[in-house]
């Protein structure tokens, strides 16, 4: 019994094709890119078994609708294209194949599978639905991430790899050592994970977006998608914290310090340091100024100033020199607060106990321009307000 060949077929832009498909590769996918041809657009869409990233392009003259697969090894084609090109995907029930002409006589012909064999975005669950603001979103992941554990961290709990953002307004991310809080008023009413290990892809989804990101959350999966339709999406972990740790605001020193300077000083030390003792001293004078001491170096200053020094004398704390560092990463401004809180002696401790904070403020405008200083000041009232409070503990004697 002879079988009968269906047909989709369609003429489209190859510019518009390989822009869709740049969305869709974010995601290597298993078996082959999945085209869904519906009247006048098509769907690309790439999944792994977990994630999923999809995109869309126009389509006129279309004949047939459906899906089909086309192969992965050959999708860079279509960035060497020009004029329009006229998709035909073919199938007999056993044989698929995929192509399309071009040109003057151009023809360009693959092999393909039955696109049953492909994963596809099936989620009946109803989604929760909000919005978060693109440019607020890649600065806080900018800044944040290096306050997560390694994604292959295999002794790191699941919340210690994961971004949090919490309804009050804050992103919150922390290894278990150090902490990063970065508050935004575009943040309010959110709840999100984001897993370290998806944070490469979203972080080339958000250069591609721009505006409002929509949020779709299920009990299983957190979807985001753009201004343009184009989506990524990934599993839900298990390692969801219902609130962050809390700081405590009563500062015994806050100090004005260049965050320029604290990097180049902190490089200093941590090149000179043998790998296995990264431990230094920190002295806070209100005469003197900030400075590090340790084995190698007598004398490493912090250029800053002192707004408040509340202890009677002169301070010597111990930190970890790694873990300090991350005080300093992805500052917005130069001139940050270095805010310093003692814990009273206890227990075995008979010294105070140093904890350590940065404090960074910047707004974000509708258009994604961080402005700081004076410049964040003149904004415009519909730019969003941020703040980025970063924490490292001191080290008992």
């Amino acid at each position: 019994m002879p079988q009968t060949t269906t047909t989709i077929s369609f003429v489209t832009d190859p510019a518009s094709i390989a822009d869709a498909v740049a969305v869709a590769r974010l995601v290597t996918p298993r078996s082959g890119l999945l085209f869904t041809a519906r009247a006048d657009r098509c769907n690309v869409t790439s999944h792994d078994g977990a994630r999923e990233a999809r995109s869309s392009f126009s389509i006129t003259e279309s004949v047939g609708e459906g899906d089909f697969v086309y192969p992965t090894d050959f999708a860079d084609e279509f960035a060497y294209l020009t004029g329009p090109i006229r998709f035909d995907a073919k199938s007999d029930g056993r044989t698929f194949s995929v192509g399309y002409t071009f040109g003057a006589g151009g023809l360009v012909t693959h092999a393909s599978i039955d696109p049953r064999c492909v994963p596809s975005a099936k989620h009946p669950e109803a989604a929760l639905a909000s919005q978060v603001n693109v440019g607020v979103l890649a600065a806080a992941l900018k800044v944040a991430k290096p306050f997560l554990a390694a994604a292959d961290d295999v002794l790191a709990e699941d919340h210690s790899k994961t971004l949090h953002v919490f309804r009050d307004g804050t992103l919150y991310a922390s290894d278990g050592r150090v902490a990063c809080y970065f508050r935004s008023d575009a943040l309010v009413g959110r709840e999100l994970e984001i897993p370290a290990q998806q944070l490469p892809l979203l972080e080339k989804f958000l250069r591609r977006s721009t505006g409002m990101l929509d949020i779709q959350t299920t009990s299983a999966r957190i979807t985001m998608v753009n201004e343009r339709g184009d989506a990524l999406g990934w599993p839900r972990n298990t390692g969801r914290l219902t609130r962050c740790a809390s700081l405590t605001k009563n500062d015994d020193v806050i100090a004005v310090v260049s965050a320029a300077a604290a990097r180049a000083t902190i490089r200093h030390l941590q090149s000179a340091l043998d790998k296995h003792a990264r431990n230094v001293r920190v002295h806070l004078d209100p005469a003197r100024g900030c400075w590090f001491t340790c084995a190698t170096a007598t004398s490493l200053p912090i250029a800053g100033d002192f707004l408040e020094f509340r202890p009677s004398g002169a301070l010597v704390g111990r930190v970890n020199i790694d873990r300090f560092a991350k005080l300093f990463t992805a500052t917005s401004s130069d001139a940050i607060e270095l805010r310093v809180t003692l814990a009273p002696p206890g227990g075995s401790r008979v010294e105070p106990a140093f904890f350590f904070r940065t404090v960074d403020n910047l707004v974000i405008t509708a258009d994604s321009a961080i402005l700081v200083g004076d410049a964040a000041a003149r904004a415009a009232a519909n730019a969003h307000r941020c703040s980025v409070t970063r924490y490292a503990p001191g080290i008992d004697r």
